[in-house]
Protein backbone atom coordinates (compact mmCIF):
# COMPACT_ATOMS: atom_id res chain seq x y z
CA UNK A 1 0.00 0.00 0.00
CA UNK A 2 1.44 3.47 -1.31
CA UNK A 3 1.93 6.23 1.32
CA UNK A 4 -0.29 8.74 1.81
CA UNK A 5 0.85 12.42 0.13
CA UNK A 6 0.25 14.87 2.44
CA UNK A 7 1.42 18.70 1.28
CA UNK A 8 2.69 21.73 2.63
CA UNK A 9 -0.36 23.97 4.46
CA UNK A 10 -2.26 21.15 4.69
CA UNK A 11 -3.98 21.49 8.46
CA UNK A 12 -4.10 17.73 10.12
CA UNK A 13 -4.25 16.41 13.67
CA UNK A 14 -1.84 13.67 15.18
CA UNK A 15 -1.84 12.03 18.32
CA UNK A 16 -4.12 14.97 19.54
CA UNK A 17 -1.86 18.02 17.92
CA UNK A 18 -3.61 20.10 15.56
CA UNK A 19 -1.16 21.96 13.26
CA UNK A 20 -0.70 22.60 9.51
CA UNK A 21 2.22 20.26 7.54
CA UNK A 22 5.22 22.65 7.05
CA UNK A 23 7.83 20.27 5.72
CA UNK A 24 7.68 16.96 3.63
CA UNK A 25 10.08 14.46 2.87
CA UNK A 26 10.18 10.80 1.97
CA UNK A 27 11.32 9.96 5.68
CA UNK A 28 9.57 12.24 7.80
CA UNK A 29 7.12 15.54 8.02
CA UNK A 30 6.57 18.31 10.49
CA UNK A 31 3.31 19.55 11.91
CA UNK A 32 4.29 23.19 13.56
CA UNK A 33 1.27 23.23 16.18
CA UNK A 34 2.60 26.88 17.40
CA UNK A 35 3.59 30.02 15.00
CA UNK A 36 5.03 33.08 16.48
CA UNK A 37 4.40 35.25 13.41
CA UNK A 38 7.32 37.84 14.55
CA UNK A 39 9.90 35.01 15.29
CA UNK A 40 9.96 31.78 13.14
CA UNK A 41 12.61 30.52 15.39
CA UNK A 42 9.71 29.98 18.23
CA UNK A 43 7.40 28.41 16.03
CA UNK A 44 6.71 24.72 17.46
CA UNK A 45 6.86 21.76 14.74
CA UNK A 46 6.38 18.12 15.16
CA UNK A 47 8.21 15.34 13.38
CA UNK A 48 6.22 12.37 12.15
CA UNK A 49 8.25 9.89 10.73
CA UNK A 50 6.78 7.78 7.64
CA UNK A 51 5.77 4.94 9.56
CA UNK A 52 3.40 7.33 11.66
CA UNK A 53 1.88 8.78 8.82
CA UNK A 54 -0.59 6.46 8.47
CA UNK A 55 -2.12 8.17 12.15
CA UNK A 56 -2.43 11.80 10.74
CA UNK A 57 -6.00 12.88 10.10
CA UNK A 58 -6.30 15.84 7.90
CA UNK A 59 -8.98 18.55 9.73
CA UNK A 60 -11.91 19.36 7.98
CA UNK A 61 -12.37 23.43 8.31
CA UNK A 62 -15.40 23.47 5.51
CA UNK A 63 -18.65 22.29 6.93
CA UNK A 64 -20.51 22.25 3.67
Amino acid sequence: MAAPAFATGTKVEWRGHVGEIRFVDDVYLTICVSVNPNDRVRDVCLVVQKCDWSNIKLVKESTK
